[in-house]
């Protein structure tokens, strides 16, 4: 092979390798694409990338912190709504005294512990039977045809009443040592009633004669609580005014050791009279619903039988100790108690089960935020820089709002109260959950940046000049046309130089046999 012919040869081969280089780089828009291509900067970009990729990692778990807080700022911003319907309600409830107590008041008459109960809820039969710790002795008769089952006087925890119609219809209650046949330091008597007629005289209870005697009882529109004792103390005039065909809670509390004797309307106090010592054994008959034999009125004795009361009774109670104002008031809010507070009273327990509800949902990949769960977030491989964030149990217990009840004023208003505090905490987690989204953005932006920094610096390294290698792949692509074109050339030649070589030798050999020119 020539020289001319090996030039071009190599030359061909040169251009071939970069026409090769040139496309690689153009097709992978690097210039290094293996330690062959450049060891130094292929390690160096493939560190680069490796932390990018790492920081990558984090950011993803930056991402889902952001997104587990997000859920739980949705929940924080839903239970925040509830809260606000949750003070409406328990205001409405104050304004329009819509109290539900825990209990209805045949229960809270029972925990007290009455001597006798006569709930007269009774549907057939002769006897009241007696609920109290008296037991059947106390139980009482029903006598002149007092109607039984007749309407409930109340709503929540409603039971039959008996039913007087101010002719003949009366109670018998049994003498007995637990009511008149001793002394009586103590005593809290109380029922519930609705009259049709209020003009005239009607006795409820009456408990001892025209001496010695405790009563409740209706005369000119107004009802009363007296007691009298024959030389120590009252009769009293303590009284309201009530309505015909209202339902009412009315109450006589006597106590020796407070010196006092008490009446009670609706829980509301009618007056005070003072008493010295205990009231005296007061053996005349017990009625309910009637006058039996004798009782003493705020204006004077009576005596006989009469005053019979003409409207419904029921949850007739007698204590041998003296009820407080507290006690009472939860009792007759009871009675007063009426569908629309029930319905006001259960949307507001409707809504603290939401607000639990809300709190189970509130969750994101198993974190809950809401239920007291914690969240943490490296910012870099090794955890040394990190961020907590420590949730809080944000249902209707966490908030204290479990135990919130509408049972009279001072409940509802504590109620209140709490709700309004629920939602200042509400308010402070939730600034909370936005400081630290604040913080996660920032690192979230940061370490997006070092990536990108990352990445750029091993492109530094292997990213190839796109203009560059086009122009070198032109130009191998022209080198290889030349080359192709003086290996042509040359080849040309070099068979020209052969032929000439073939042609000496044929003449030699010939001039050899047959003289110097051959034989022709």
């Amino acid at each position: 092979m020539s020289s001319t012919l090996r030039a071009s040869l190599i030359s061909l081969q040169n251009s071939t390798v970069l026409f090769d280089q040139s496309s690689v780089r153009l097709g992978t828009g690097r210039k290094v694409n293996s330690a062959l291509d450049d060891s130094r900067s292929f390690f160096a970009a493939q560190g680069l990338s490796n932390t990018a990729s790492d920081l990558g990692l984090l950011l993803n778990n930056i991402g889902q912190s952001i997104s587990t807080i997000k859920a739980a700022q949705n929940g924080l911003d839903g239970i925040s709504t509830l809260l606000e319907m949750a003070e409406t309600l328990t205001q409405q409830a104050l304004d329009e005294r819509a109290f539900v107590p825990s209990q209805s008041i045949r229960a809270q008459i029972l925990d007290a512990n009455p001597a006798l109960y006569l709930p007269l809820d009774e549907t057939s039969g002769g006897s009241a039977v007696n609920l109290g710790s008296g037991g059947a002795a106390l139980n009482s008769n029903y006598q002149g045809g007092v109607t039984l089952g007749a309407d409930p006087l109340y709503t929540f925890g409603s039971t039959n009443s008996a039913y007087f119609d101010g002719n003949n219809d009366r109670i018998s209650v049994p003498n007995s040592a637990l009511i008149n046949t001793g002394n009586v330091p103590e005593r809290t008597v109380e029922l519930v009633f609705t009259a049709d007629d209020v003009n005239s005289r009607q006795i409820l209870w009456e408990e001892g004669g025209g001496t010695n005697s405790l009563s409740i009882y209706i005369d000119n529109g107004r009802v009363y609580a007296n007691t009298r004792d024959a030389g120590d103390f009252g009769p009293f005039n303590i009284s309201e005014d009530i309505q015909a065909g209202e339902t009412y809670h009315v109450a006589a509390v006597f106590s020796d050791s407070q010196g006092e004797f008490r009446g009670y309307l609706n829980g509301e106090l009618m007056g005070t009279g003072s008493v010295n010592r205990p009231l005296s054994p007061h053996t005349g008959a017990i009625g309910i619903g009637w006058m039996n034999n004798a009782t003493y009125f705020h204006d004077g004795p009576a005596g006989g039988n009469g005053f019979y009361f003409n409207g419904r009774i029921s949850d007739v109670a007698l204590y041998n100790t003296a009820l407080d104002q507290t006690e009472l008031e939860a009792h007759s809010n009871a009675v007063q108690v009426t569908d629309s507070d029930i319905t006001l009273y259960n949307d507001y327990q409707a809504l603290l089960q939401q607000i639990d509800e809300l709190v189970l949902d509130a969750g994101y990949r198993g974190i809950n935020l809401l239920n007291s769960d914690t969240l943490k977030t490296n910012f870099n491989k090794d955890g040394s820089s990190s961020q907590n964030v420590q949730g809080a149990d944000t249902s209707s217990r966490g908030l204290y709002l479990d135990t919130t009840t509408y049972e009279n004023e001072s409940d509802t208003e504590a109620t209140l109260a709490a709700i309004r505090s629920a939602k200042d905490q509400i308010r402070i987690l939730s600034s909370q959950m936005s400081n630290k989204i604040g913080v996660l953005n920032n690192r979230n932006d940061f370490i997006s940046e070092i990536i990108n920094n990352n990445l750029e610096g091993a492109d530094k390294l292997t990213l190839a000049d796109v203009n560059e290698e086009s122009a070198n792949s032109i130009a191998s692509r022209t080198q290889q046309q030349i080359a192709n074109s003086m290996m042509g050339v040359a080849a040309r030649s070099h068979v020209a130089v052969l032929g000439v070589f073939s042609l000496g030798d044929r003449f030699t050999a010939n001039s050899a046999g047959n003289g110097l020119f051959g034989s022709f």
